[in-house]
């Protein structure tokens, strides 16, 4: 079957509101969800002054404009290689064709970039620019290394690693070649913060690259800042710490597992409000492909299901 965005946990800490990672179609999470901020705050994993360099690097090389990209895994029901591809293709002539353009690449898996054969010839010629670099030790980065580089992010799909680059308050946007229209950003954001056509999104950055006026709004995701992390602290750490704190105090007081959940839920409630906790309401089991549907809402206690 289908597991894409399953979460079977009797816990989930998530950084925000669900529903800008998953839709309410695929996730099934049965109990409690926890808003608790994203994980790793906005802090480079390298040494600051390596963005530095790398920034001088491009400079140095004539680029005034540098998009980071990143892709993703290909080959699920959501990203095809043709489609990873079609996104690599864009930006690498788009480099090209722009003397002042400049690219920081990321891919999520450099195995399987490298294995591109398609793009390869491209690839060659932007390197040989000094305006095209791909991230050393991708797997070892965060998401930030690369945006920290760059004027803008842009990442294949709807793109977990443009929302990182957002939450840590840089320029983001989503290639959705998959044309995903039921995710919300699409609800307020179609043409600002996601495209479903590579061209169009080409054009939108080459016009803030050559004017921002012309395209202000392009990758500000301020409208849901407040949804994708409610914290933005870096604290996410010590949230699910203290939550497991006070589940491991319920089992010591000899509560069964619903039991310590409730108290370590009522204590997390306590401490950071009703709204960070979610639940997946009108929950039913159908539409396409049989997949449970349903609803979020906030809730101050409880289970989910």
């Amino acid at each position: 079957g289908d597991t894409h965005g399953r979460r079977p946990q009797h816990v989930f800490f998530t950084w925000g509101d669900p529903r800008y990672a998953f839709d309410t179609e695929a996730f099934n999470c049965e109990k409690s969800l926890l808003v608790s901020g994203f994980t790793y705050g906005a802090a480079p994993s390298g040494k600051p002054q390596q963005t530095e360099e790398l920034r001088a690097r491009l400079k140095a090389a004539g680029a005034r404009f540098t998009v980071a990209l990143f892709d993703n895994s290909f080959g699920d029901f959501h990203i095809t290689r043709a489609m990873t591809v079609r996104f690599y293709r864009a930006f690498l002539r788009w480099l090209l064709e722009h003397e002042e353009a400049g690219l920081v690449i990321k891919p999520k898996k450099p195995k399987l970039f490298a294995e591109l054969q398609e793009i390869q010839g491209l690839l060659g010629q932007a390197k040989a620019t000094g305006r095209c670099v791909e991230l050393s030790g991708a797997l070892g980065k965060f998401p930030v290394d690369a945006a920290g580089c760059a004027d803008v992010s842009v990442g294949i799909f709807l793109s977990t690693a443009v929302i990182e680059a957002a939450v840590c308050g840089y320029r983001g946007v989503h290639c959705d070649l998959s044309r995903l229209h039921r995710h919300p950003f699409y609800r307020w954001g179609q043409g600002k913060v996601v495209f479903d056509d590579e061209h169009k999104l080409i054009e939108a950055i080459t016009q803030h690259m050559l004017d921002p006026s012309r395209a202000p709004d392009l990758g500000d995701h301020a409208p849901v800042l407040n949804e994708l992390d409610p914290f933005r602290d870096g604290q996410a750490g010590r949230r699910v710490g203290e939550y497991m704190k006070w589940l491991l105090d319920a089992f010591d007081a000899g509560m069964g597992r619903d039991g310590a959940i409730a108290f370590a839920n009522e204590r997390y409630v306590g401490a950071w409000g009703a709204d960070k906790m979610i639940r997946l309401v009108d929950r039913q089991v159908g539409g396409e492909g049989g997949r449970a549907q349903g609803r979020f809402e906030r809730s101050a206690a409880g289970e989910c299901g």
